[in-house]
């Protein structure tokens, strides 16, 4: 929200916030280094180049973890944020990263083409619907027996309801992903999405507080 109570355009609202982000996450994490570490848990030690996809990746928080399992993973990251990617890049100026400015609401994966995929504390700017859609898109572009793993807040199904329910009262032009507004979903409200996405052996890897990893594999 901006000064006046108002959500803020996506891009623009990290633009502003991108400098301080790192030690942001630092402090509302409760245990940040264990959590990035968690994210990473899921995938197996290799020294392939295999393909991984970094939904909504900020300045790139996750990649050492990820990179310590894979240190030859070729790594696509998409963000809204140009600020973010700037920082990302200065962070980790690889020739195996390739970075995309755009959203991943929109963004065409392919079919069939990462070995796995990531996405940190993004997805909760999402309704059930849009999340569905981006889940079935990206469960396609895994190849077959692919990773997925998501870390983000998850929340009782009393405070789901009630987020919910002030996100629709928004107006149209706040809603469908292009604001910064927060509508996290309760623990079984995720797993049944990824389930009808065509995800199986959802299962849960990490929770502390209302920060939770899920780690999902394509059948």
């Amino acid at each position: 929200m901006n000064q006046n109570n108002q959500p803020e355009a996506m891009g623009a609202f990290f633009n502003a916030r991108a400098g301080g982000y790192d030690t942001h996450m630092g402090a509302s994490l409760a245990d940040a280094e264990t959590y990035y570490r968690a994210l990473a848990a899921p995938f197996a030690p290799s020294t392939a180049p295999l393909e991984i996809l970094d939904l909504g990746c900020g300045t790139g928080l996750e990649i050492p973890a990820v990179l310590e399992k894979a240190p030859n993973a070729q790594l696509t990251c998409i963000d809204l944020s140009a600020e973010m990617l700037r920082i990302l890049q200065e962070k980790f100026p690889l020739e195996n990263l390739q970075v995309i400015q755009g959203s991943y609401l929109t963004h065409s994966f392919g079919e069939a083409r990462y070995d796995a995929a990531l996405s940190s504390m993004t997805l909760h700017h999402l309704l059930p619907g849009q999340k569905t859609a981006l889940y079935a898109r990206l469960c396609r572009a895994l190849k077959p027996g692919g990773l997925y793993v998501e870390g983000d807040y998850i929340v009782p199904e009393e405070k789901m309801n009630r987020l919910l329910a002030e996100y629709r009262a928004l107006p149209e032009v706040a809603k469908g992903g292009t604001h910064h507004i927060d509508i996290p979903l309760s623990l079984d409200m995720q797993q049944d999405l990824l389930h009808q996405a065509g995800f199986t052996e959802v299962r849960k890897i990490y929770a502390r507080g209302e920060s939770l990893i899920l780690a999902a594999r394509k059948g």
